[in-house]
């Protein structure tokens, strides 16, 4: 069942105006993560890591919208002024498929908004690791497949675990050389024991993202799901 569904788009140009003023707190809105794989991704690419940047901060909107859109009715956890945008991660993996990974207070706002009994004790962790299962900590298989770390340059691990692209023990070096940003992602859930949650026990909210950026424009479509 589809929950809510945001769609954000991001004039590159003028984003690189807005980040490169004097005093701007732009780059703060990013994560350490980000900063390091857009950096990366403009170095291989040969364009501007403001292109990479705004597809994120496309994606970090659009991730805003479909979650107030999935609320209907009910308060919205956050503003535009308060929102968490480092503690909303848009990362692409080794094949450069785009994940959504919420930390800190975008995470814990997650779960009280769409937790329920789908959702571990507070403090597993939400991320976005393909069809798999992720959790600070520790490296977690789904339905047979070993577990991966993510990492960072250099497929260093950051203490997050997923899935490498369906292979047993693959990494997902999610700052590593890259491509460019597009096709979709999957949220799973672990408890704190980092044992996977089935959908069979109960519903668990999904998130799909898809970013591109084309002709001097970022867009990003996300779709929250229940299964």
């Amino acid at each position: 069942m589809i929950l809510g569904i945001g769609h954000d788009v991001a004039d590159i140009a003028a984003f690189a105006q807005q980040l490169a003023q004097p005093g701007t707190r732009m780059r703060a809105l990013f994560s350490a993560r980000e900063l390091r794989q857009s950096a990366l991704r403009a170095e291989l690419h040969h364009d501007g890591e403001q292109t990479h940047l705004a597809a994120k901060w496309a994606g970090k909107e659009a991730l805003l919208k479909a979650w107030c859109a999935a609320l209907g009715e009910r308060s919205y956890p956050f503003g535009i002024d308060d929102f968490p945008w480092a503690s909303v991660e848009i990362l692409d993996d080794a094949r450069g498929v785009p994940h959504v990974v919420l930390t800190g207070d975008a995470d814990r706002a997650f779960r009280a908004d769409f937790g329920g009994a789908g959702f571990a004790a507070a403090g597993a962790g939400v991320a976005v690791a393909g069809a798999g299962v992720a959790a600070p900590g520790a490296d977690i298989g789904s339905a047979g497949i070993g577990g991966a770390d993510i990492g960072g340059a250099g497929g260093a691990g950051t203490g997050f675990a997923g899935i490498g692209g369906g292979v047993a023990g693959a990494d997902v070096a999610v700052a590593g050389a890259g491509v460019p940003a597009s096709g979709h992602a999957v949220v799973g859930v672990a408890d704190s024991a980092g044992a996977d949650r089935h959908v069979a026990d109960a519903l668990v909210p999904v998130i799909h993202i898809s970013l591109s950026h084309d002709g001097g424009i970022a867009s990003a479509v996300v779709l929250i799901e229940s299964r």
